[in-house]
């Protein structure tokens, strides 16, 4: 047999097993998503009863300041009351007796915009936000998986892996949490970004992740450090409307919370409530598995605001020095890379970080293990960056299949190997901005010789 027939053949051998494996990640992807919907339909969604509580208590119940420790107890007490008269083994029901007494230091906009997705009908509401959460968070992750140049496999092997094992995703899935969903509405911001450089993209880009931070604010460095890349990558124009859209977000968000709160002050009262959360319910051992608190006990938010302008620090010198994007898909490279490492950053510097909000370092996840298909056989430095660093990163995000290894207390475990992964995956980020590698789509793009 030929030469050139025996490399047709081994190359129509690795697509056929290539398409295989496809296949093969896209039906344990299928059945990790029924799974996830299976076991989220017999969870009664405390984080999201307390969003939908707020929301009906301020329409129905004349309820001004929800942030107050009287009306936290007055509302929980109140909607407990009313759970009471239903079947004991309601969602609602058991829902209501887990939050007799609300914990509520969310965002003014961010009751707003899920009680505008509500009904009123409890049952109803919570399937709804199930459902949209996990059509948000597989939408995310194909969606920076496109966005980076990530393969197939690769995309459903990180959705399968993470849906499956993930302490993140399983957190979010038992509490009905707001992270899947903002992934969704992160990815949509980055897609904005791919379809070029235009004032009209680059203000609908500013406009979502302000609207994403109203939501709520552990997004707002991702909006800094997209819009400080924007402005060194795209120049002055494409900065201004970016800016213009999210000041233009901003104003939207408050003018809606404000009518449907009926007064501005709740905004003030919502930032008076955030220094003063009682330790007794973020405590580690209930999984506020923030790191900075165990590095620096008792920081503060003068801590917490040091820290992340350190964090901050390498990333903007690095955007500054860094040569302009050779095209769109470079720039919208930048753009996950900017927003994932801000989500990091939030994680990293905050003193409250419950299980669930792990889930936002994933875009930095996979715009740093999008490269590891292309690196050659002797190269170690590319190994150690693109497959070795970013596999450990992983593991250690996932944690729930090494603690039992581990045998520490879930209280020690968490955090530190959580927190270790959030440090590589800061690191490899900044790496990347400092060092960006063209992707094999980038040189299609570019009419390149693959």
């Amino acid at each position: 047999m030929s030469e050139p027939g025996t490399a047709k053949e081994a190359t129509a051998g690795a697509w056929t097993l290539e398409r295989a494996l496809a296949l093969a990640l896209a039906v344990v992807a299928v059945f990790a998503l029924w799974r996830s919907w299976q076991l989220g339909q017999t969870m009664p969604g405390l984080d999201y009863y307390q969003f939908w509580v707020v929301g009906e208590a301020i329409e129905h119940d004349g309820v001004s300041n929800p942030y107050l420790d009287a009306e936290r107890a007055r509302v929980g007490g109140l909607y407990l009351e009313r759970a009471e008269h239903l079947d004991p083994a309601s969602r609602r029901h058991a829902a209501a007796q887990g939050r007799a007494v609300l914990e509520t230091y969310s965002t003014p906009f961010l009751y707003t915009a899920m009680h505008a997705l509500a009904s009123g009908d409890y049952e109803r509401d919570y399937t709804r936000w199930h459902r949209l959460s996990l059509l948000a968070f597989t939408a995310a992750i194909l969606g920076f998986a496109r966005i980076v140049g990530l393969g197939g496999s690769g995309a459903l092997a990180i959705f399968a892996t993470i849906t499956l094992l993930g302490a993140p995703f399983q957190s979010e899935t038992q509490v009905a949490n707001v992270n899947r969903v903002q992934l969704g509405v992160l990815a949509l911001a980055a897609g904005l970004a791919l379809r070029g450089g235009s004032t009209a993209n680059a203000a609908a880009l500013g406009g979502v992740l302000a609207v994403c931070a109203m939501f709520k604010p552990n997004v707002a460095f991702a909006l800094l450090l997209v819009a400080v890349a924007v402005s060194t990558d795209r120049g002055r124009r494409e900065f201004a409307a970016l800016c213009g859209g999210s000041g233009a977000a901003v104003l939207i968000c408050f003018a809606l919370s404000v009518s449907f709160y009926g007064s501005a002050s709740a905004w003030a009262q919502w930032a008076g409530t955030l220094a003063v959360i009682p330790d007794e319910v973020i405590h580690v051992s209930l999984g506020n598995y923030a790191a900075l608190p165990l590095l620096l006990p008792g920081a503060s938010s003068a801590a917490s605001i040091v820290a992340a302008g350190a964090l901050c620090l390498p990333i903007l010198v690095g955007l500054v020095r860094r040569p302009a994007s050779k095209n769109d898909r470079e720039f919208a490279r930048l753009v996950v890379t900017t927003i994932g490492l801000g989500c990091v950053i939030a994680l990293m510097s905050a003193t409250l970080v419950w299980e669930h909000y792990f889930l936002l370092a994933l875009p930095l996840l996979i715009v740093t293990s999008s490269n590891a298909g292309k690196v050659a056989t002797g190269d170690a430095i590319g190994w150690l960056r693109f497959r070795i660093l970013p596999a450990i990163a992983f593991l250690a995000l996932l944690a729930t299949p090494t603690h039992g290894i581990a045998g520490l207390p879930h209280e020690t475990y968490f955090p530190l190997v959580q927190g270790s992964a959030l440090v590589l995956l800061y690191g490899l980020g900044v790496w990347s901005i400092a060092s960006p590698v063209a992707t094999t789509a980038d040189h299609a793009e570019q009419g390149e010789p693959r």
